[in-house]
């Protein structure tokens, strides 16, 4: 009796583990998900660099960037985005990276180490799932999604983090 029981439970579990493992998050619900503040929180691990930095990653940590359902405004010196951007938008993509084709370097998929910490890699592996920023119709950069619920952008010397701290 014991037998069939565990059966039984084999049989109903793993279907509802592998439906819910194959639910992949579609750009409307990502783009819900972005309204809110996100603060940097983490920056790059320190790199030996030939030439000096030209900025203080450290001057980064706890600027903003506030989405709203249809646009974005950020902290005065907020990384490399212009003093002031007139018309802010953006855009959610999910791009999907085919067996053996090479992610977009800058992004999560391409540049993590293997030693990245939990929760700050790429969302999925097979896609890039990434936020698309433009200022008065120019793309200014991309935001990636990772795998914590977190938001990543590449500058300089790595990803910098962002956490949501607020709807």
């Amino acid at each position: 009796m014991r037998h069939h029981f565990v059966i039984i439970l084999l049989l109903v579990v793993f279907p509802l583990a592998s439906r819910a493992e194959q639910h992949r998050v579609s750009a409307p619900e990502l783009r819900a998900s972005l309204v809110g503040t996100w603060e940097v929180f983490e920056l790059p691990p320190a790199r030996h660099m030939e030439e000096p930095l030209a900025f203080d990653p450290t001057g980064q940590l706890g600027k903003k960037i506030v989405f709203t359902r249809d646009s974005f405004e950020y902290d005065k010196d907020f990384m490399f985005f212009p003093e002031r951007c007139p018309r802010a938008r953006y855009s959610v993509h999910i791009i999907p990276i085919p067996y053996g084709l090479i992610p977009s370097k800058g992004s999560l998929n391409f540049d993590v180490p293997p030693d990245t910490p939990a929760g700050l890699g790429p969302l999925r592996p097979d896609e890039e799932i990434e936020v698309r920023l433009d200022c008065a119709g120019e793309e200014m950069t991309a935001l990636d999604f990772s795998s914590g619920g977190f938001l990543a952008i590449y500058w300089t010397t790595g990803f910098f983090y962002l956490k949501k701290t607020s709807q």
